[in-house]
Formats: structure tokens, sequence, C-alpha cells
């Protein structure tokens, strides 16, 4: 009789558990349905726009939307790092945002823009926030040049999980990631950068026509308007108006002549005029003379002028990845520095603000973006 019992609740259990399983299995969509109205909705959030003071209506709880377009000989690694973002936790599911990425030549740009209703429409904001990954190009890790290809040295602010921040200048700030132990920057000497100088300036400074120019021109001009005179003196008197605004032109060229300055001369003057060992200290920016520069014994009032080393340069020749440059656009301040300072609320354009302050924490994601930096 135990033996008969037991055999009836071990049946009675498996057939159970099989109409447990096919109950299960058979409700399985309208849960996840049931799932999806609970995580989406097209409720609508209106917030008073920071800049412009109007109301603006944001949709914070509805589906997201990824979009992917990269293209070039780093599509491989811009996809790999897409899809470490698009399976970040923290838009997992995505709500509220449309994430696009779009990579091109040697440079991935990553857009978080919120979701707004206007007119009957949904679309994506212009208004987004940004973050910016160059691959292999040293240009990124310097601001603007002083002369081609010399730059006043960025100045470390801090650091991004164990690789420096640098200030490039224009209030913008890059992290620079390379796991090559080789210097990023090379100091200028001051005989470098003056050379330098000349050649730009030789480059753009127009000549000054000589007297005996300005002559031929003149007599072509007289002689042009005689014989036009014999034709038609009423044509020939526009002639005589432009003979005498090229006179006018030609006295004021004669006066500027007198008091020109030639920059060039006064550059290699300045070159002349250093000893050996002056040529050969660094170059420091921000003097009040044409050359800009600061004298050495007053460097700590200037800036430093280096140049990108060209170790780094030949290191991105070859094949692999080298060097990240990362950059982040928030609120149209691009100082990854602020991302740290970040505690504004969730609404409106501040939702993406807020999204791209926690990708900035989340140092497991920017371990696996680093570890596609070649070691070698």
């Amino acid at each position: 009789m135990k033996k008969k019992i037991c055999r009836f609740f071990y049946e009675g259990g498996m057939i159970s558990q099989l109409k447990l399983i096919v109950l299960v299995t058979s409700f399985l969509p309208v849960l996840v349905f049931a799932q999806q109205h609970t995580l989406f909705s097209e409720k609508a959030v209106t917030v008073e726009d920071y800049t412009t003071k109007e109301i603006r209506t944001f949709l914070p709880f509805t589906k997201g939307e990824i979009k992917i377009k990269t293209s070039g000989i780093y599509k491989a690694v811009f996809d790999k790092i897409c899809s470490i973002i698009v399976s970040w936790k923290f838009i997992v599911p995505l709500r509220g945002i449309q994430v696009f990425c779009y990579g091109h030549e040697n440079q991935l740009e990553i857009y978080f823009s919120p979701y707004m209703f206007e007119d009957g429409l949904k679309f994506p904001s212009e208004g987004y926030s940004k973050l910016e990954i160059s691959i292999n190009d040293p240009r990124t890790i310097v601001g603007s040049d002083i002369v081609p290809n010399i730059y006043c040295c960025p100045q470390k602010t801090s650091d991004f999980y164990g690789y420096p921040v640098y200030n490039i200048g224009k209030n913008s700030e890059v992290t620079v990631v390379s796991r090559k132990n080789i210097p990023f920057f090379i100091a200028v000497t001051q005989e470098e950068y003056l050379k330098t100088l000349i050649a730009k300036v030789n480059k753009e400074t127009l000549p000054i026509p000589n007297k005996q120019d300005y002559q031929k021109t003149l007599q072509e001009m007289e002689n042009n308007y005689q014989k036009l005179r014999k034709v038609s003196i009423e044509a020939a008197e526009g002639i005589k108006q432009a003979i005498n605004e090229f006179k006018e032109e030609i006295n004021r060229n004669e006066e500027y002549s007198k008091s020109y300055i030639d920059p060039i001369s006064i550059l290699k003057n300045r070159l002349l005029s250093m000893s050996e060992e002056e040529k050969r200290e660094n170059a420091y920016y921000g003097g009040d003379d044409i050359s800009g520069l600061i004298s050495y014994g007053q460097r700590e009032y200037g800036d430093l002028l280096v140049k990108i080393n060209p170790a780094l340069i030949s290191e991105n020749l070859k094949s692999g990845i080298h060097l990240l440059t990362i950059g982040w656009e928030v609120k149209k301040v691009t100082v990854s520095r602020n991302l740290q300072l970040y505690d504004e609320g969730k609404l409106g354009f501040q939702l993406t603000d807020y999204l791209m302050s926690k990708l900035y924490e989340d140092q497991n994601i920017w371990n696996r973006i680093f570890s596609i930096c070649n070691k070698n």
C-alpha cells in the first residue's frame, strides 16, 4: 500500500510538473508583453529649457533605439567598442534616448539623444551628450599649433582609471590611452621654433611691389588712356579715373614702405643674436615681441613648446591599436572633468548627461575598452 501511494504521488507530481511547464510556456508571450508594457510608456514630461526658458516635452519612458553606422579600416574596432557601450547594463533596456554610433576614418562618435515630442511627432533631440574616441591619431592629443607641428605643451589635470587627462586648450580635455612606455611630447628648442616661425612668416608674407613695377603699370594705363581718348573721350574718362586711383595707391604704399618693419629680418636677427647654448634651450611661449618667445630665465611665466614624439607617430604607422584619445561633450562643455562633478537631475536634456556621467564612472566598461590597445 505504501509503495502504491508513493508511486501515485510521484506520477501525479510528474504530470503536474509537465502541466506547469506547458502552462508557463503558453503564457510566456503575455508575460513578456506585460513586462515591456511596464518598462516602456509614452508618458510625456514637460521641462523648462534652462537656456531659452521654453517649455519642452520629453518622452523619458519611451522605448529607445540604437543606430550604428561605421566604416573604414577601423570598422571592426568601432563595432567592438559600440557593442561594449550598447550592452552596458545602465541602458539595458534602452529607455528615453537614442544611441547613435558613427565611426569613420579614425574617429568614433557616440551620441546619447533624449526623445522629444512636438507637433504630434516623436524624435531624438538635436541636443545630445557625446563621447568621442579617436584611434591612432596623435594630433588629437594636442590643441591648435602655434606654428606648424609645434604646440603649447598640454597640461596634465588628472587621471582616468590609470591614464592621464590633459588640458589641450579652449576649455577641452582628453584622456590619452597608450600602453607604450614612451613620452607623448618632446620639448622644442628655441632654434627649432624660430626657424619654423621664420619659414611660416616667409610663406605668408606677400612681397611689397617695388617702385619700378608701379611705374611700368602706370605707363601701360597712360598708353591705353591716350589710345582710347582718340576713339571716345567719354569712355577714356573711366581709365583716367582708374589712373588717379592707382596713383593714390602708389602714394599710400610708399608711405607704408617707409614705416614697414620686415618681420623676417627681425626674427633672423633674434636667432643670430643667440649663443649656441641659448639656441639649444627649451622654447617657452607667451612673450610680447614678434617671436612670442619668453626668455629661458622667465620660463615660469610662459608655456613650454613641444612637438608630438616622432616615436609615437611611427608606432601608429604599424598595424594594431597603439593610441586611444577620449573626449566628452556634455551640455556643450567638452571637459571630461566636469563629469566627475555631475550631480544634477535626470529630466529633459539632463537625462543623457546623467547617463554619460554614469558611463564615465563605470571602470569595468573602460577596462574593456582600454584592453583594445596593443601591449607591444
